[in-house]
Parts: structure tokens; C-alpha cells; sequence
């Protein structure tokens, strides 16, 4: 049995390195990049005024998902010369779209680790990928256990990336003087969603995409929902299913750092009405860059709701959200 489980331990490691080989960014692929050209525009320079770094495995085992992002030339220059420069870590994510993660140097002016040695000042689930991929915009980590933030990155489309993002990042970084309002879960940025929600969901959705219970035409993912059911039964394994949030987690997370909101109110951003279960073929595509295809998902799932009598709760939820004051605002925010 000891021997089955290290084969089984050293499949999933290789997996894992295999899968982040694969989102990998060379050297020449970044300098082709929007961002690389839109910051040599502005006069901003690579190794004088920010670094590079990959998303690497941090070589655990027995925890292959663990990956971090580590630059020892970073640390140096944030802790001796106390300069302001920015760390840039790119991979490919949903739809080979090029995303890059931006951290300041702010926020490690007083890092009391050795930065010779073998560290991993940033670490998370290489399963966050995904998340960032489809929400761009400010995330936080926090100290784990404390009500204190870590630091703040910026995550960015490469295709969408504007030097005002950078300068706006920069400037809350420097003036950050607030605090986050609830404790971290282990290694994650945002609470998850509560397993009694996820519950409800699957049962009113019949363990099924939303839009696939509403017409499974119109659903591009063409399984028998019920047979995976039955097949899963027995198992450890969950549906195929994402919770997609209707208002995205980034909208809310971005009022709050921009001070227009005064607290991240989880109960709100998980409430039932706002988690819609989609297939992943769905779910790409209420993210994705053809509008079209954005616009025909949205309101395949305002469909669903009006079908389900959950429409005008929706637009009575709206109302309390402080984001988002109407359908027709939500669906200009998915097409911007």
C-alpha cells in the first residue's frame, strides 16, 4: 500500500509540473508582450525600475498544488535600498490569454527573512491561476491567522493592461491604511463559499449548469448532467461545476480598496442569489472577449433566474450590494 501511494504522490507532483511548464512565459514571449511595450513607452525599465520572476513549483511532494513566486534581486533592492520597484510574474491563463501578477516592493520594505537563503516570500495554490485569470484587478493575501494584510497585488489581462492601472496600484500601495474585516482560511485569499449554499445550489439546479436547467441547448457543454451524478457516487469526486459570482468578487474588492465601500461584506458577496453553478465552457464564456458570446451568457442567465422566480429577489439584491445598481449596469460592467 506504501508503494501505491508514493506512485500516486509522484503522478500528482508531475502533473503539477508539467501543468505550470505549460502556462510558462519565456523571456521573448514577455517581451512581446502589451505590458513589457506599454512600460518601455513610459520609460519604466527591466532590473532598474521592476523584475521578473516565474510561478514555480515549490517542490513539495506531498503538497504538489503549492507553488510560489520568489526573486532574491527583488527582496535585495526592497530591504538595503528601500527602492520602490515592482515585481511582474506572467503565465498564460484562460484562453491563452497572457495575465500578469504585479506586486510592489512597498510591501516588503521590512521583510526580517534572509534573502540568501531558499525563500518563498510569495506562495499560494497553483488552483488560484484560474481564479485570477478570470477576475483581474486588486487581490490581497492576508497573515495567516491575523486580521492584517500581507500585501496587495494587481492582477492584469496582458491585452487590457494600461499604464493608469500600474500608477493606481502604486498609489494605493503607498497610502494602503486599511484593514480587511475577516480571518483567512489556509492558504486562500477569500473566504469560500459555504458548503450549505453549494448544497442548495446543486439540488435546485439538479446537480446541473444553470443555463443547462434552463434549455440544454443553450448550454454548450453536451453530457447527461444526471448519468455524471451516478457515476460520481461512491467517489471523492465533485460535479464539474464552477460557482460563478453574477457580481464578480473583483468588482466588489475593487469599491473597497477605492473607498467606495467600507467593509468586503462575504455575506453578501456568497449570498445564494449571486453564485450561479456553471459548466466551465459557461463559465469561459461569460469571461471572455467576445462580447457576443458575453452578452448571450448574461442573459442566459438572467433567463434562468426569471424562470426559477429569482429575478426580482436578484434586483432587490442589487439594491443592497452598493456595486451594482441595475441589470442593465451589470451587463455594461461584463462588456467594458
Amino acid at each position: 500500500m506504501r508503494r501505491f501511494d508514493n506512485t500516486k504522490i509522484i503522478y500528482e507532483y508531475e502533473k503539477y509540473q508539467l501543468l505550470l511548464k505549460g502556462v510558462e512565459v519565456s523571456k521573448e514571449n514577455f517581451e512581446k508582450s502589451n505590458l513589457y511595450n506599454k512600460l518601455l513607452e513610459n520609460k519604466i525599465y527591466k532590473e532598474e525600475d521592476y523584475y521578473t520572476a516565474n510561478i514555480t513549483s515549490m517542490c513539495l511532494k506531498t503538497n504538489p498544488t503549492s507553488v510560489r513566486i520568489r526573486s532574491d534581486k527583488f527582496l535585495k533592492s526592497c530591504i538595503e535600498n528601500k527602492d520602490l520597484k515592482f515585481l511582474v510574474s506572467s503565465f498564460i491563463g484562460n484562453e491563452n490569454e497572457m495575465i500578469h501578477y504585479i506586486v510592489s516592493s512597498h510591501w516588503f520594505i521590512d521583510y526580517n527573512k534572509q534573502v540568501d537563503k531558499s525563500n518563498s516570500f510569495i506562495h499560494f495554490d497553483v488552483h488560484d491561476l484560474k481564479t485570477f485569470s478570470y477576475e483581474p484587478g486588486f487581490h490581497y493575501k492576508k497573515l495567516k491567522g491575523k486580521n492584517v494584510t500581507k500585501f496587495v497585488f494587481l492582477i492584469v489581462k496582458d491585452k487590457e493592461f494600461n499604464i493608469e492601472q500600474l500608477f493606481d496600484y502604486f498609489n494605493l500601495s503607498t497610502n494602503w491604511n486599511r484593514s480587511t474585516s475577516y480571518l483567512i482560511k489556509d492558504s486562500r485569499n477569500d473566504p469560500q463559499i459555504p458548503d450549505g449554499i453549494r448544497k442548495f445550489l446543486y439540488n435546485k439546479f439538479n446537480n446541473s449548469c444553470a443555463i443547462h436547467y434552463l434549455d440544454k441547448e443553450k448550454c454548450r457543454t453536451k453530457i447527461d448532467w444526471q448519468k455524471t451524478k451516478e457515476a460520481l457516487k461512491g467517489t471523492n469526486l465533485n460535479t464539474p461545476l464552477d460557482f460563478h459570482h453574477f457580481i464578480p468578487r473583483s468588482k466588489f474588492k475593487n469599491e473597497w480598496f477605492n473607498n467606495n465601500l467600507d467593509e468586503l461584506d462575504w455575506k453578501i458577496i456568497h449570498n445564494i442569489i449571486n453564485v450561479v453553478p456553471l459548466c466551465q465552457i459557461c463559465h469561459q464564456s461569460i469571461h471572455n472577449r467576445d462580447k457576443k458570446l458575453v452578452k448571450d451568457t448574461f442573459y442566459n442567465i438572467i433567463q434562468t433566474f426569471d424562470n426559477t422566480n429569482m429575478l426580482e429577489a436578484f434586483k432587490e439584491y442589487l439594491k443592497d450590494t452598493k456595486v451594482i445598481n441595475s441589470i442593465d449596469e451589470l451587463l455594461e460592467y461584463y462588456l467594458s
